[in-house]
């Protein structure tokens, strides 16, 4: 797999559809395991696939506001919003299949972020998480 490093930070960016794909879909499992992590499954258990929907009805409902009204979010950036939103599709499918609930393979444990305190899965400072 050949990916190009054209930015001026190192990063190296997708250079096909595929490579961008599994990049964002790598970006969502780690937000959603880290996510699972901190709050378990009886927040979606106790309203089911009604309550995520209401959640992605949220998140939705955010993008359209700023999206329409150009802000600059005060918050969380559009692209957390965007990540929220596909996860809460996930999260419904795992719901309707009857898979929501299932143990995680091992209890994951997130250390801060240097920089500003939150998981690193989703704070957007630094790549390191795990329980090493």
């Amino acid at each position: 797999m050949v990916w190009v490093a054209n930015r001026d930070d190192g990063i190296q960016e997708p250079v096909t559809f595929e490579q961008a794909v599994d990049m964002l879909l790598a970006e969502m499992r780690r937000v959603l395991l880290a996510k699972q992590a901190d709050y378990g499954p009886g927040n979606i258990a106790k309203f089911g696939e009604l309550g995520v929907l209401v959640r992605a009805s949220d998140k939705v409902e955010r993008l359209t506001n700023l999206l329409q009204s150009g802000r600059e979010p005060n918050h969380e950036s559009l692209d957390d919003s965007w990540l929220d939103l596909a996860n809460y599709g996930l999260i419904g499918l795992l719901v309707r299949r009857g898979l929501w609930g299932l143990p995680m393979e091992q209890a994951a444990v997130y250390k801060p972020c240097a920089t500003c305190g939150e998981t690193p899965a989703w704070c957007g400072c630094e790549e390191a998480s795990g329980d090493d």
